[in-house]
C-alpha cells in the first residue's frame, strides 16, 4: 500500500512540475517574442542604419535570442 501511495505522490509532483514549467515558459516567451518582433521591425527601418542605435538594437536581438534558447532548454 505504501509503494502505491508513493508512486501516486510522485506522479502528482511530476505533473505539477510540468504544469509549472509550461506556465513559466509561456509567460517568458510571450513578452520575449514581442521584444524580438519590435527589434526586427526597427532594424528593418532606414533610420537606424547609422549610429549607436543600430548597435543597441542588434545587441537586444542577440541577447533576446540567447534568452529564448535558455528558456527553451530550461523548460523542456
Amino acid at each position: 500500500m505504501g509503494i502505491r501511495r508513493e508512486l501516486h505522490y510522485l506522479s502528482e509532483v511530476e505533473s505539477l512540475k510540468n504544469n509549472f514549467l509550461s506556465l513559466i515558459s509561456h509567460d517568458l516567451k510571450n513578452p520575449l517574442a514581442k521584444i524580438q518582433g519590435i527589434t526586427d521591425r526597427l532594424l528593418a527601418g532606414r533610420r537606424v542604419r547609422y549610429g549607436g542605435i543600430r548597435e543597441d538594437l542588434e545587441s537586444i536581438k542577440r541577447t533576446s535570442e540567447e534568452l529564448r534558447q535558455y528558456i527553451a532548454a530550461s523548460c523542456n
